[in-house]
């Protein structure tokens, strides 16, 4: 038994389907694994792992890994999941562990020696407008 399955390869039962749904389209990319298996454990469902299944899965190889694609999907996500996910009395908390980490994302940015550091800085301030404002699916 697991807290999560990864999309990267799930198999997922009819039943399970008509129970909680399909993956929720808002988030694109990234994301949308947690929110189901989270969806599935309130519904009460099981969730599992297979330890002797074996899948290569290339992580980031869309989108590149800490590209400001990929930050931008990662942190606009993130907050969908707590609004979906987090009960109402622990928001609170889960935001300030979300700012937490997008300020250490902030630092690890600005540290790099070379690459787009505008632009992921632009990529992580979009990626918070863009769920203030409620705009969702691919850029």
């Amino acid at each position: 038994p697991t807290g999560f399955v990864s999309g990267g390869c799930v198999l997922i039962s009819r039943k399970a389907l008509e129970v909680v749904g399909p993956l929720e389209e808002r988030y694109f990319v990234y994301w949308e694994d947690t929110d189901w298996s989270a969806q599935a454990l309130r519904h009460g469902l099981d969730l599992y792992w297979r330890p002797d299944a074996m899948v290569v899965h290339k992580v980031s190889q869309a989108l590149g890994v800490n590209s400001p694609t990929y930050l931008y999907y990662f942190y606009r996500n993130n907050l969908l999941f707590i609004e979906r996910n987090t009960p109402q009395g622990k928001r609170w908390l889960a935001k300030l562990v979300y700012n937490k980490n997008l300020c250490r994302e902030i630092v690890k940015v600005l540290l790099r020696s070379k690459g787009s550091r505008i632009t992921s800085l632009a990529m992580l301030w979009r990626a918070r407008n863009d769920y203030r404002k409620r705009r969702f699916g691919k850029l």
